[in-house]
């Protein structure tokens, strides 16, 4: 391919006369060669080593005349085969048609326009009487400015072999050998690797061939680049053209100079591809023998000086600047393009490989930094400033600066705060575009940020095509886009500020540099990890529809506040903090994170929970000051928040929404809900009220009011309110509380804060108040047992006793209100005589339905088998039966066999989910008497069903006095088994009743109890009784072994 810096050397005249003399009489082919011979010299230099010229090729009107040898190597063709191509057909200048509409389009036109003019008009006719008219002894005469030859200086992408292609910068011009016109192309391959994401194989759309072509990323950019690989080359023309003629001059004026004689040498110095005839002396080296410097040139640099470059004083032979600067645009676009992709996005490193026009300067990056200090400063204190600040400090903030000038917007510069931010070093995130710190997801990219990268960089580029003096109020634009770290590995929120600034270079005082002043984008990031939890709340990664509808509105909202208006680092977080509570209560309601049960919670006090950080020492100094303070001995663990401390919580008046800034720890563990949920909700309690608000509003709709009364109204520090209220564990439990609401005032901020205290009322809770799992199985038969609860409640905050004390000692308060529900608690149907019995195990009751129907097909079809009774099945009704949950709060009965409901005459909507202690006497002494070590057994029997391995002893028996539902007592003899189904624990028992009456019995018993030297003879033969029925107990074993066959519940 030869020397593709250049060809130097010297050739004896003699050679040279007789190439520029051919005779007339030459035919086509040998003026051919000859001209061929002419272009495409092999020069000598003085120590004889032989060089190959450079690839040329000569075109006539009638396509390609001559080709030199380096040429036809480099394309790999015969001669024969490209004699006669037109420029359309050449090789090395025609890549596929549709390639070369896209990356040698532009440069193929003024290659065109050359043909075009060099052969306008020249038919063959014409050039023969051309030739007769001139004749051999035509004088050759100085060119004057009109008549110099036209020059082209392109670049093309040539196809070379093996599917590879090649940067390519090609000198056309034209020129008149022996009367001939031609268009003489040399070609100088660059010495430059092409990228490969400019010639990868394309996999089109099926149906369509696959073809090598740029990447479909690199598409936009095309123009762009190829447009400044090839800028002021076409300036050259005019310069170019000027040297041709000087050179022709020198050749027609050979005749006139001595032939070389031993004194010295003829030096053909080809520039370009052109022989020039220049006298040198023999001694010493040539003038142009000294090392070609390297420019420090770059793709988007202005090329050098071309007067400079063209004068007449410079040494022939020095290589080419502007091949130079080509060489060096290829290996930085080469550099640029090997790296550049960042997971889906497409990041070259444009600015920095196309060289900011500041990279001559070792010190701009110092610049910029020290520049980027005033604007910081501006963008963190205001429009004033702040003289005082520490400027190390601000390296640490995160942000960048943009250079719009730059292809694809690129950054020029970027803090440490960034780097520290994302997790992108600074060598290589500069030069590039920050698309890098978008979501790695194309689908969530797409979803959360939209087109707010594209709104940026119009935001960048129309700004970039006014002056310094033209900017307007729009130079300074707000945006919202969620970013991804790659330090953390999740993806950020953030709010960028961007602001159109105009660097100075302290160096340069001239107004003529372009670079004087340098528009700039500063870009300062504000991570929103305030906020964060409230737009995780509604931006979550299950509905893509959904996200991008809320987004679209949230950075609606976000454009209404900020446009056209120029922000500091505190105006812009304050605006953050009230659009995001706007869009949360506008279009948060009905999301899952935004509801506890039927209430709506927002997160709308994020920014209120920040500000309260370091003020809770202060509060709790200012509760126990006030004049009927907790008590005393709780003030340290409450100070320190510790568990044994004060149940409370902090609301911020300032918001009408009331949000919790701070949960202490001893209600976290009372409540179940931690500070990491409460915090920042709406509504002045942490999602404590019930969550049905059916049950809410008919128990504590009237406090619920008065609480937002006294919050609203203005009020003195000190005031103090007490309500009476059904709260709600995280868990779903319940419980009654006296609560107690403080009005403080923190003289360090002025801000006023409201402290409740919450009180803890030990009762046992009914089964209509029980839980919100019971609320959720037996809402539609509990309304009229609600509606006593509410009056009751209602008259207990009135009560003249109870209302005080709340609001002076809540301790004694809680107590005068135990008892006061615990005896309305025996009005209800929770109350079997003295036996408290609620109906608080209907989930268990629901659960068990699953497994029921596939144990009683189990039971129909042993029941022949177990029993040993052809009439077996016929007498299931009669089967005294029922099953126990023991991992169910208070044991509840989960199923009954019909045959219980006989006997008993408990019925089954009543039974299940209660505890069957309602079978026990009404009476207490009575029921201890009888039963009371038989159910102390039972009770250590149920509790070892709780443990995780099963039991050692897996059934016993018990006899027990019970009572029917019309009063009738009855002894009840019943085996109790610990059996599995479906990996879930049970207890099965059978009973098996005593026929006879014992109403008589029992009444002797009663009248020898009554004596107390009667009592003890009477209960040893009751247990001697108790432990002859071993033979009894068999049958009842053998009854239950069905139950040990586990079963499907599908």
């Amino acid at each position: 391919m030869g020397d593709v810096s250049g060809v130097q050397g010297v050739v004896a005249p003699a050679l040279v006369d007789e190439l520029l003399h051919h005779s007339d009489s030459e035919t086509a082919a040998s003026r051919s060669d000859s001209v061929a011979c002419l272009i495409c010299l092999i020069i000598l230099d003085p120590g004889g080593e032989a060089f190959p010229a450079l690839p040329c090729v000569a075109f006539s009107a009638t396509g390609i005349v001559a080709a030199s040898q380096s040429f036809l190597d480099l394309a790999g063709e015969n001669l024969e085969e490209v004699l006669g191509a037109d420029l359309r057909r050449a090789p090395l200048h025609w890549l596929l048609p549709k390639m070369n509409k896209i990356l040698n389009q532009e440069a193929l036109v003024p290659l065109e326009k050359l043909h075009k003019n060099s052969f306008a008009g020249l038919s063959r006719t014409t050039r023969v009487r051309r030739e007769d008219a001139l004749g051999e002894e035509d004088e050759v005469q100085s060119s004057t400015e009109n008549e110099r030859q036209p020059v082209t200086v392109c670049l093309l992408l040539s196809p070379g072999r093996e599917g590879k292609v090649f940067w390519n910068l090609v000198h056309a011009f034209k020129m008149e050998v022996k009367k001939e016109v031609l268009a003489v192309h040399v070609l100088m391959p660059i010495a430059a690797e092409v990228p490969s994401i400019f010639w990868q194989l394309q996999q089109p759309a099926e149906g369509f061939a696959a073809y090598h072509g740029p990447i479909p990323e690199l598409s936009p950019y095309l123009d762009v680049i190829l447009q400044r690989l090839r800028s002021k080359l076409g300036k050259l023309q005019l310069q170019e053209a000027r040297q041709v003629s000087g050179v022709e001059e020198t050749r027609r004026r050979r005749e006139r100079i001595p032939h070389a004689t031993g004194s010295g040498r003829v030096v053909v110095v080809v520039v370009f591809g052109l022989p020039t005839l220049i006298p040198h002396p023999i001694s010493g080296r040539p003038p142009f023998a000294r090392p070609a410097r390297r420019a420090t040139v770059s793709l988007c640099s202005d090329l050098p000086d071309l007067d400079e470059l063209w004068a007449a004083g410079a040494a022939p032979g020095l290589r080419c600047r502007a091949l130079e600067a080509v060489e060096v645009r290829c290996r930085d676009l080469a550099r640029a393009l090997s790296d550049v992709f960042s997971g889906i996005h497409f990041v070259p490193r444009f600015g920095a490989a196309m060289a900011l026009p500041y990279e001559l300067y070792s010190f701009w990056e110092e610049v910029l930094a020290n520049e980027s200090q005033a604007l910081m400063s501006h963008w963190k204190y205001g429009k004033k400033g702040d003289k005082n600040h520490r400027r190390e400090l601000f390296n640490i903030e995160p942000y960048m600066i943009l250079d719009p000038d730059e292809m694809d917007c690129t950054i020029a510069y970027m803090s440490q705060g960034l780097e520290d931010l994302f997790g992108y070093w600074r060598a290589w995130a500069l030069g590039r575009h920050f698309r890098f710190l978008l979501l790695q997801d194309a689908l969530w990219n797409r979803v959360f940020n939209g087109q707010e990268p594209g709104r940026i960089e119009e935001f960048c580029y129309n700004q970039g095509q006014k002056d310094q003096g033209a900017m307007d109020s729009a130079s300074h634009m707000l945006s919202l886009l969620r970013l991804y770290s790659v330090k953390t590995k999740q993806p950020i929120w953030c709010c960028i500020y961007l602001r159109h600034v105009w660097l100075q270079d302290p160096t340069v005082f001239e107004n003529q540099y372009d670079f004087s002043a340098k528009h700039f984008v500063l870009a300062v990031v504000l991570p929103l990890y305030t906020q964060m939890p409230a737009l995780h709340d509604l931006l979550t990664t299950n509905d893509p529809e959904a996200n991008l509808r809320l987004t679209i509105s949230l950075r609606k909202l976000l454009l209404e506040r900020t446009q056209n208006v120029e922000l500091s680092e505190k105006e812009a977080n304050a605006i953050v903090d009230s659009v995001i509570p706007a869009w949360l209560l506008d279009s948060g309601r009905g999301a899952p994170s935004c509801m506890v049960g039927q209430h709506f919670v927002p997160r709308v006090g994020l920014a209120p929970v920040r500000d309260f950080q370091g003020l809770w020492p202060h509060l709790v100094r200012l509760l126990f000051r006030l004049k009927n303070p907790p008590r005393e001995e709780m003030m340290r663990p409450t100070l320190l928040d510790q568990e044994e401390g004060l149940a409370c919580w902090v609301a911020d008046v300032r918001s009408r929404d009331l949000p919790l800034v701070f949960l202490s720890h001893a209600l976290q563990k009372l409540t179940g809900f931690l500070a990491d949920f409460a915090l920042a909700r709406t509504g002045n309690n942490p999602g404590l009220q019930p969550k049905k608000q059916r049950i809410d509003q008919a128990i504590n709709n009237e406090e619920q009011m008065r609480l937002q009364e006294f919050s609203t109204q203005n009020r003195s520090h000190g005031d103090v309110m007490a309500s009476l209220l059904l709260l709600e564990c995280q868990s779903g439990k319940r419980f009654f509380a006296v609560q107690q609401t403080f009005y403080l005032k923190e003289p360090r901020t002025d801000r006023a804060y409201l402290l409740s205290v919450l009180h803890l009322i030990e009762l046992s809770m009914p089964a209509v108040l029980k839980s919100h799992q019971i609320t959720e199985l037996n809402e539609d038969e509990m309304g009229m047992a609600l509606d006593e609860w509410g009056v009751f409640l209602v008259q207990e905050r009135e009560d003249s006793v109870g209302k005080p004390l709340m609001l002076s000692d809540p301790l004694k308060a809680c107590e005068y209100y135990s008892a006061h529900f615990a005896a309305f608690l025996r009005t209800g149907e929770d109350y079997v005589g003295d036996l408290f019995v609620p109906k608080i195990g209907l989930v268990e009751v629901h659960a068990f339905k699953g497994v029921l129907e596939s144990l009683l097909e189990v039971l129909r079809s042993d029941l022949q088998r177990v029993l040993q009774d052809d009439q077996a099945e016929g007498k299931m009704d009669q089967v005294i039966m029922t099953v126990v949950d023991p991992e169910g709060e208070d044991y509840p009965l989960v199923w009954i066999s019909p045959g219980f409901e006989d006997y008993t005459g408990f019925q089954r909507e009543w039974v299940l989910g209660r505890n069957c202690r309602f079978l026990q006497p009404k009476d207490f002494e009575r029921n201890q008497q009888f039963n009371g070590d038989q159910l102390e057994h039972l009770r250590v029997f149920c509790a070892q069903a709780r443990k995780f391995s099963m039991p050692s002893a897996s059934n016993t028996f018990a006899l027990l006095l019970n009572e029917r539902r019309n009063g009738s007592p009855f002894w009840n003899l019943s085996s109790f088994h610990h059996l599995e189904v479906n990996e879930k624990r049970y207890i099965v028992s059978v009973m098996l009743p005593f026929r006879e009456d014992v109403n008589e019995f029992i009444g002797l018993l009663e009248e020898v109890l009554d004596d107390p030297n009667q009592r003890r003879p009477v209960l040893l033969r009751l247990e001697l009784f108790r432990t002859s029925l071993e033979e009894i107990l068999q049958y009842t074993r053998s009854l239950c072994r069905f139950f040990a066959v586990d079963c499907d519940p599908e």
